[in-house]
């Protein structure tokens, strides 16, 4: 399959885009009544309810996930940033020795 190597990211992101749609058509379906169906109007309180809560926002989380990335970015940083700060107060080479004393 290495003709499909040029291709990959292209191939990757239809995959995730139609993952997307498919788990955001199953929320829209139970609480926005699109497409109709038998479990419009789902009660969030119930099983399948909850699921519709999830799948829509999963669906868009997986169908748009430019701001997803962002905020693992940002914890990333926020993440270093603690760590920095935690070397620089306790005059520690590496966090090993924080957790050691």
């Amino acid at each position: 399959m290495t003709f499909l190597k040029p291709i990959a990211p292209q191939l990757l992101s239809l995959l995730r885009f139609m993952s997307g749609l498919l788990v955001l058509q199953h929320g829209s379906a139970k609480y926005l009544n699109f497409p109709a169906g038998p479990m419009n109007n789902a009660s969030p309180m119930t099983m399948s309810g909850a699921a519709g809560v999830i799948e829509l926002i999963g669906g868009i989380a997986i169908f748009a996930p430019r701001f997803a990335r962002a905020r693992v970015r940002r914890g990333a940083r926020n993440a270093n940033a603690q760590a920095m700060l935690m070397l620089q107060c306790c005059n520690a080479a590496s966090p090993v020795e924080i957790n050691a004393a």
